[in-house]
């Protein structure tokens, strides 16, 4: 397996259980990429915690279709380990995050659990008490 700056090289074969990047950093099209759990167990397999924690939620997957959403989840995980332009973006980070950079805590407090943005206080015309 070819490896330079912890990027995968795309002359990897699909065959040996290495697959090119996705054509694009934000989208992973239907062929691209490991698409089984054990496709992708072999894709992660670089990162071994990665690969215990997919299948740690896989065998709490109530079902196929929790199953499917968990394997298209680790599909996303896949992609932002090794497609180039994103490991570029981490690899430009340096020593971390921007310190004047909102934390994330932050901006999920302004969301509920179906990620809808919350309302805030007074903006639906009733006063604050």
């Amino acid at each position: 397996m070819t490896r330079a700056c912890g990027l995968v090289s795309e002359e990897l074969s699909v065959e040996a259980g290495q697959w090119p990047p996705t054509r694009s950093p934000y989208r992973i099209e239907p062929g691209e990429g490991p698409r089984t759990e054990d496709e992708l167990a072999v894709a992660l397999a670089p990162w071994p915690d990665e690969v215990a924690r997919m299948r740690a939620e896989l065998a709490r997957a109530a079902g196929p279709e929790q199953r499917a959403r968990t394997v298209s989840a680790w599909r996303a995980v896949w992609v932002m380990r090794t497609h180039p332009r994103i490991r570029a973006a981490l690899d430009r980070l340096g020593d971390g995050p921007d310190p004047d950079a909102v934390p994330a805590d932050v901006v999920w407090a302004q969301y509920d659990d179906a990620y809808e943005p919350r309302t805030p206080p007074g903006a639906d015309g009733e006063q604050e008490r």
